[in-house]
């Protein structure tokens, strides 16, 4: 899959947008959680994780791959997101998502 950075903007703006009504079935199917992690509590949705943060639900998604990172996230309950993408690989130290969920939660 290829997206732009105003790509997924737009895809986060409709999570986060009540009025989509021709959207919102399959936007809610895909941030129903189907799978708790007993360790974390974090759940697994369809295409997001979803953590509970200060009472606040964040739905996050990061990946890599040859030379590009990608992070992006939501809380409904703040009307806040974010889109990050970098044109690195992902590295076992790198904080690059861990940065992307820190600013998702501050947001929130």
């Amino acid at each position: 899959m290829r997206a732009s950075g105003a790509d997924l903007l737009r895809y986060l703006r409709a999570h986060l947008d009540s009025r989509s009504a021709a959207l919102a079935p399959a936007l809610a199917d895909v941030q129903r959680p189907r799978l708790r992690l007993s360790a974390s509590g974090d759940e697994l949705c369809l295409v997001w994780n979803r953590r509970r943060s200060g009472g606040r639900d964040l739905y996050f998604h990061s990946g890599g791959t040859r030379g590009f990172t990608a992070f992006v996230g939501f809380c409904p309950q703040g009307r806040a997101a974010v889109a990050a993408l970098a044109n690195a690989g992902p590295t076992l130290n790198g904080r690059f998502v861990q940065a992307g969920y820190e600013v998702l939660r501050a947001a929130s």
